[in-house]
């Protein structure tokens, strides 16, 4: 499968995809933050999101389709970055999850061979899977704000 994924750089045309997204009601039951994005709140942040240059925003595409988006949120002193990833909810669990972070790691390590890091709710066993095939270890669990935190 990861022969198959087009890593590029987010675009303005990926914003209401990404919103949508965002939105879909198992990804926010999954997520750090469950609140429903408006399209205002949304239009802003990715706009932020494209501009922003501690942070990197990948699309992942097989055969012309939008797959799943990562974005990597480099630390201030560049040593490490936290990733987030999420699929097209249309394509959920058809196994695009580990390949495509796998690939956007790829990718983002060409330009910054750091640490990355992940958090992960307890209860989001198809991430855990996810970044355990990808080679995260889980490095506290459930700590103070209780979540799991996993490091590359």
């Amino acid at each position: 499968m990861v022969a198959d994924l087009l890593i590029r750089a987010a675009q303005d045309a990926d914003s209401r995809d990404i919103w949508c997204w965002r939105n879909d009601a198992v990804t926010r039951a999954m997520s750090l933050s469950t609140t429903e994005i408006s399209w205002d709140a949304h239009v802003a942040w990715f706009a932020q999101a494209l501009t922003d240059v501690s942070r990197r925003f990948y699309v992942a595409e097989a055969g012309g389709a939008k797959v799943g988006m990562c974005r990597f949120d480099l630390a201030y002193d560049g040593a490490s970055a936290e990733v987030s990833i999420n699929l097209n909810p249309d394509l959920r669990g058809q196994g695009w999850g580990a390949p495509v972070l796998a690939a956007c790691i790829a990718r983002f390590r060409q330009d910054f061979p750091v640490t990355i890091t992940a958090t992960i709710r307890p209860d989001n066993a198809a991430s855990q899977r996810i970044f355990a095939r990808c080679g995260f270890v889980l490095v506290d669990n459930e700590g103070r704000d209780g979540f799991g935190h996993y490091r590359l």
